[in-house]
């Protein structure tokens, strides 16, 4: 199984407009991440989103994309400042491949919990990604990041 976590593309100003949707900037960011992902393989089965207005923009501009079978849907946990044990239970027990997309710092704590707190990754500038893969009794691995610039690892 695969897991992705993705930031939100850039959001204007909540100064600008309080449901802070995406900029002109973070639209062509996520969907130059999702065209990355699509071409590393990822076929998500569902993305899955924090319900925030920046976060369902994201999660659809990905799908545009990544044509995720089963869709789009908001899901708990994934708000800036959850905490990441619920979200970790559910992903636990899942068998296919899902993205997630939601804010920090709370993706950066969901992969502390997935690799271990010593984990280091890059991190998540708007509109990064990153992609774990585990085996059925295996623990998680990062196996790339991606970010709007194009450059991966």
């Amino acid at each position: 199984m695969r897991l992705c976590l993705i930031r939100h593309g850039e959001a204007v100003d909540e100064s600008v407009d309080p449901d802070r949707p995406l900029t002109e900037q973070g639209r062509r960011h996520v969907a130059d991440v999702a065209s990355q992902l699509q071409a590393a393989g990822l076929h998500p089965r569902q993305i899955l989103h924090s319900g925030k207005t920046r976060a369902a923009q994201t999660a659809a501009i990905l799908n545009e994309c990544l044509h995720a079978s089963i869709g789009l849907a908001r899901i708990e946990g994934l708000k800036p400042n959850d905490p990441p044990d619920a979200i970790i239970a559910r992903i636990a027990t899942w068998n296919d491949d899902t993205a997630l997309v939601g804010h920090l710092p709370s993706l950066e704590r969901i992969v502390r919990k997935l690799l271990g707190s010593g984990a280091q990754i890059r991190g998540f500038p708007a509109a990064g990604a990153a992609v774990f893969e585990r085996d059925a009794s295996g623990p998680w691995r990062l196996v790339g990041q991606f970010d709007p610039t194009g450059s991966s690892a």
